[in-house]
């Protein structure tokens, strides 16, 4: 059970907030590669491509604040908070130093700790060691933040759409790392990209079409 206060109410719905207008970017994103798409959608891409790059190269910073929110206000357990935004943290850091273009960004927004020396030769050597660390480390916190906004009681729609687009963000992370983990050539054929790519896309329209009732859901007594 999640506390309803006005205060809670208010970064819950910030969380909301940021999870639409980042999720609205990354569908746009990733929805343009489907070749199905790319005449229908065009126009929004004209849009999404004309936003001010300072903007849009943040937008997975936004993602990432907004589901931190999300995971505060859903959730009583102090534990799990502290833990899984740790967690999230320590993920950010392998992810950056190992040249995750998104997890550097946030990074940049807040503070680069990958510039302090012993870390990132720490993770470096890690990630060098065990291939896989990456992929772990993007996957483990996404399906942690899912598993509280899945377990939320009461449940409420928004959290139900938006919780299902992050278990879907999980699998395409999955795939998204695939190519450099499998040797088999089927990862890297055009049907697997377009998979994993409307994947993508589907959990963002999921956590898009989630956040907008839960924004609307501001005005539920």
């Amino acid at each position: 059970m999640v506390k309803n206060n006005p205060i809670g109410k208010l970064f819950r719905t910030a969380g909301f907030i940021l999870v639409l207008v980042a999720s609205f970017f990354l569908a746009v994103l990733a929805l343009r590669d489907l070749t199905f798409l790319t005449k229908i959608i065009k126009p929004v891409v004209d849009f999404v491509d004309g936003i001010n790059f300072a903007v849009y190269k943040y937008v997975y910073s936004c993602l990432i604040v907004g589901l931190g929110l999300l995971l505060w206000t859903q959730n009583r357990s102090y534990f799990l908070r502290i833990l899984i935004t740790l967690i999230g943290i320590a993920s950010l850091c392998v992810l950056g130093i190992s040249g995750n273009e998104a997890s550097t960004n946030t990074f940049i927004l807040f503070f680069d700790i990958t510039k302090i020396q012993f870390i990132n030769k720490l993770v470096t050597d890690l990630v060098a060691k065990f291939k896989w660390l990456p992929m772990v480390s993007a996957i483990v916190p996404v399906f942690l933040v899912y598993l509280v906004l899945s377990f939320k009681k009461p449940e409420r729609i928004s959290t139900s759409l938006v919780s299902s687009g992050v278990l879907i963000l999980v699998l395409a992370i999955i795939g998204s790392f695939l190519p450099s983990l499998v040797t088999s050539t089927w990862v890297t054929s055009n049907v697997f990209t377009q998979i994993v790519a409307g994947a993508f896309g589907l959990s963002y329209l999921l956590a898009v079409i989630g956040s907008i009732f839960g924004v609307l859901g501001m005005f539920r007594r």
